[in-house]
């Protein structure tokens, strides 16, 4: 007995190609947003939340099988009832086809793209840095290429100053000038002015957002970008979902995934941060080039961020800055391959088990020197294995 519920995808006259990304969606990506996705009005029976969903992938993945099996009820009773999971509540959500059916014929007309995790066109970084964190979804508008570029983010909290802001669009600018795309974060002065520099520099620019941000029209400048493929869109969210939420942070955590360095920009303290890009610049301080522009007395968010490794952004002419945005090798455009070597898998156990059980500051210490002993001796323990093959999985889905 099935689920009452067909996969979403009209009959189109023809397929549109984008990058990979197509329509029809796949079936595992229909499931996964009937699952995942607000779509307004849902009353009782609310969306899954990531941890959920990757409960929800885990029973799937070691029952040999995949979102799209779901439209069977059997399997959907099974799953609630081993992973504790209502299946009155999971019904229902898979019974919003009619509903999404209709977005989706509104979000291809708007010239919307849709990507999940299971797809091999979700971009490679998320999927890297991310891991298991990564939006089950992906909503986006505008050129897909742009997410396999070369990048530099420039972020900030709302609420700056002028010269604050004027040193985030000369930011903007160099990049522009120096072919690298320019990452903006979360829809805040310091973010819209950053995207209008960096494309009135003949750059491109990727502007990460809250989905409703989506339904709002663009401004002249930002259309003639994106109908020259040097502007885009994307978010975590859906555009149908209207939700006022006081934060953010996977708007952050995708920005800081995408770039390959980052310039945070210091505000007041009195600013907000919405995005939590702080925290976010903070969990890459080790992998990508970080800086921090400050004027006068740096706040308190700015000092822990060059405390913790972030250089410190002297203010002089952007020219003798040059070469300081080089791509570091993991983190190019080529991106290497999530399996190649053994440190790589054994940092997803760490992954996978830090956010699954949250350890404190001493668990996590002896769980860094279990993984540091295990790498120099290059012995794969069974535990390991299997935990390596569900993380695996757990980011294809």
């Amino acid at each position: 007995m099935t689920v009452a519920l067909q996969f979403c995808q009209p009959h189109w006259s023809s397929k549109i190609w984008l990058n990979k990304m197509t329509w029809p969606l796949s079936g595992d990506t229909n499931v996964t947003m009937l699952l995942c996705t607000w779509l307004g009005g849902e009353g009782e029976h609310v969306p899954l939340d990531i941890q959920e969903y990757n409960t929800l992938v885990r029973w799937l993945h070691q029952n040999d099988y995949r979102p799209e099996n779901l439209i069977d009820r059997t399997c959907v009773e099974t799953a609630a009832r081993q992973t504790g999971l209502s299946d009155d509540r999971l019904i229902a959500l898979l019974g919003r086809s009619i509903t999404l059916g209709f977005y989706l014929e509104e979000w291809q007309r708007r010239d919307y793209w849709i990507v999940g995790r299971g797809d091999a066109a979700y971009p490679k970084r998320v999927r890297l840095h991310l891991r298991s964190s990564a939006p089950p979804v992906l909503f986006g508008t505008g050129e897909p290429k742009l997410l396999n570029g070369g990048a530099t983010a420039v972020i900030g909290p709302d609420q700056v100053m002028e010269q604050s802001n004027e040193h985030a669009r000369a930011m903007a600018a160099f990049c522009a000038q120096h072919h690298r795309i320019t990452i903006a974060a979360g829809k805040q002065t310091i973010s819209a002015g950053v995207a209008e520099s960096g494309i009135s520099h003949g750059g491109s620019v990727i502007w990460v957002l809250q989905g409703p941000v989506f339904g709002e029209p663009l401004r002249k400048s930002f259309r003639r970008a994106k109908a020259a493929g040097k502007f885009m869109m994307l978010s975590g969210r859906s555009p149908a979902d209207k939700r006022s939420l006081s934060q953010e942070p996977e708007v952050g955590r995708i920005a800081m995934a995408l770039c390959d360095s980052a310039m945070y920009i210091d505000g007041t303290e009195l600013s907000g941060d919405r995005y939590c890009l702080e925290d976010a610049m903070y969990r890459v301080l080790d992998q990508k080039k970080c800086f921090v522009w400050y004027m006068g007395q740096a706040t308190a968010a700015a000092e822990r961020l060059l405390q913790r490794g972030a250089t410190s952004w002297i203010d002089m002419e952007m020219a003798v800055h040059e070469g300081l945005f080089e791509d570091r090798a993991e983190i190019s455009s080529h991106e290497p391959s999530q399996l190649a070597e053994p440190e790589g898998e054994l940092t997803q156990v760490e992954s996978l088990t830090s956010s699954a059980v949250g350890d404190t500051a001493e668990d996590k210490t002896k769980m860094d020197v279990g993984i540091e002993k295990s790498s120099a001796k290059k012995t794969d323990t069974p535990s390991i294995k299997v935990s390596v093959r569900f993380e695996e999985q757990l980011e294809l889905f």
